[in-house]
């Protein structure tokens, strides 16, 4: 799914945007999603992402969100994962200009397929819950804006 911002989101000194999931009340459910942000809705730079974690706490379920870095969902419902824009700026596409972080008027979540296959940024195997089951997949619940243009 692609949001768009009337008014764009930029790079502040902290936090500048979190994505809400509805996973179960605990930090073991977890459906997991890699996020991305545009300039013009066409080029996206994708967060970098890290699943620590080749065990899993149970046969149907993801790790915790200690074992988990730069994936949105990867904290229970009610607590949205952060993203900061600084972390992109060594992207190619940030540093020639094609994405620039003062002005990202899109953010895209990509659902992650959790059984093993979908790597993250360091090649390691991202499982999450229910993988195969009929509610598999991102509930993108919102996107908490911290810092955005008038």
């Amino acid at each position: 799914i692609t949001l768009t911002f009337e008014s764009p989101i930029f790079d502040g000194d902290s936090w500048d945007f979190a994505v809400y999931e509805n996973s179960f009340a605990s930090d073991v459910y977890l459906e997991l999603g890699f996020v991305e942000v545009s300039t013009d809705g066409i080029h996206f730079v994708r967060f970098d992402s890290a699943f620590h974690s080749s065990v899993t706490p149970c046969g149907s379920c993801s790790g915790t969100a200690a074992e988990m870095g730069g994936l949105a969902g990867s904290y229970m419902v009610g607590y949205g994962t952060p993203f900061d824009l600084s972390a992109l700026q060594n992207s190619p596409q940030v540093r020639d200009g094609t994405v620039d972080l003062t002005s990202i008027n899109y953010v895209r979540i990509v659902d992650i397929i959790g059984d093993g296959t979908t790597l993250d940024s360091f090649g390691r195997g991202i499982v999450d819950p229910l993988s195969n089951g009929p509610t598999a997949g991102f509930d993108l619940d919102g996107i908490a804006v911290l810092n955005q243009r008038p």
